[in-house]
């Protein structure tokens, strides 16, 4: 995936989604609390599957190995 692409995903999910920053205004902030509660489900959702691939990452076969080794690396660095 190129870095063109990432920012694509990004501003669909966005849009999909809708903003999640508050801006101080009750009922809008509302909807905004739930926008951020589905987003912070995708992000639940995209981390258990990278974790699933980092499973790999032991695995004698290099393209396996190779992706398990990315997933359990992108774990380490990103989720505390």
């Amino acid at each position: 995936m190129t870095e063109g692409n990432q920012m694509n995903l990004h501003q669909i999910v966005t849009k999909l989604v809708g903003p999640v920053d508050a801006i101080g205004e009750h009922g809008a902030d509302q909807q905004r609390l739930a926008n951020l509660k589905v987003l912070a489900e995708l992000v639940e959702m995209l981390l258990l599957d990278i974790h699933y691939a980092a499973r790999s990452a032991n695995n004698h076969q290099a393209s396996m190995k190779a992706i398990g080794k990315y997933a359990k690396e992108f774990l380490e660095e990103n989720v505390k």
